[in-house]
């Protein structure tokens, strides 16, 4: 049985022309951590450590950045380790740009909006 499924993955492997998809999976789980306001061209970007989480599924995420606010920022991880999501709101886009390495993830996101001029914070998540 065993070998019938490694045939069966080796076959599918080869028709995609990869198996990168286990490596983006190798990300998956909660991550948990914070957002340090970085710059700030507005009033109202909170200040001080904001505890964050995310999960990461098949190498996908959503993340909430500001509860008032309700955005959210969607995006995917790669095989390296990298991360990239983007969203938009009425009010704007917002970025989220990192990278994962030993189970770290640090990066940026910035929160453009029409109504607070903008915010740009520090991000970083640990593996749970």
């Amino acid at each position: 049985m065993r070998m019938l499924l490694w045939l069966l993955l080796s076959f599918a492997a080869s028709l995609f022309g990869s198996t990168s998809w286990a490596a983006v999976n190798s990300f998956d789980g909660r991550w948990e951590g914070y957002l340090t306001l970085k710059d700030a061209s507005g009033p109202t970007c909170p200040v001080g450590v904001i505890p964050r989480y995310m999960v990461i599924t098949n190498g996908q995420f959503d993340i909430g950045l500001h509860k008032s606010w309700q955005i959210h920022v969607r995006g995917s991880v790669a095989s390296n380790g990298v991360v990239n999501g983007f969203s938009t709101s009425p009010a704007g886009g917002n970025s989220f740009t990192g990278q994962i390495s030993n189970n770290t993830l640090t990066g940026e996101i910035v929160v453009s909006s029409s109504i607070n001029g903008g915010c740009v914070f520090n991000i970083v998540l640990y593996r749970k």
